[in-house]
């Protein structure tokens, strides 16, 4: 439905969805983390599943798995990617990357072509502890998740009172 209301809206009043906006076209997510940690500086991959699918799923924005090729503006990807290992001196060295990509605006053009532009967001985190990264890395994909899914609340609450 929101993505009929947004094509809708550009047939009749050629109106742009503004990027604050975009986010409230999302209808569902597609999560994808890739684990690239050794020495046993990251353990909780599912755990940060479990919490980013939570939050994002109490928020209304349903979870899929899925390849990062499926990812439309109705259903962005958001991606986490960790890499890191323990140095020799024991010290566990981890960063992640947290990437939300989607088509943010469309528009229909003067020869009734629809436009479309993407966005990208990276956030980047990263630890350095004795022990692991788990509890740092938490915090971080908590952050993301609650942003994200706070912008996707806006966005739909901006579109429907905008019909």
């Amino acid at each position: 439905m929101v993505i009929e209301t947004l094509i809708t809206l550009s047939l009749q009043a050629s109106a742009v969805v503004s990027p604050q906006d975009a986010p409230g076209l999302v209808d569902s997510v597609t999560l994808n983390v890739v684990d690239e940690v050794s020495g046993d500086c990251f353990t909780n991959e599912s755990a940060i599943i479990s919490r980013v699918s939570y939050l994002l799923e109490t928020a209304d924005i349903p979870i899929y798995d899925g390849e990062v090729e499926s990812c439309t503006f109705a259903r962005p990807c958001f991606s986490v990617h960790l890499r890191g290992n323990r140095a020799d001196g024991g010290m566990c060295l981890v960063v992640a990357d947290f990437a939300i990509y989607f088509f943010s605006i469309m528009d229909i053009s003067e020869d009734d072509q629809l436009l479309s532009y993407s966005y990208y967001e990276v956030r980047s985190a990263a630890s350095v502890d004795w022990n692991n990264a788990n509890l740092n890395l938490m915090s971080s994909a908590e952050q993301v998740a609650q942003d994200f899914a706070s912008s996707v609340v806006r966005g739909r609450r901006q579109l429907s009172e905008d019909e």
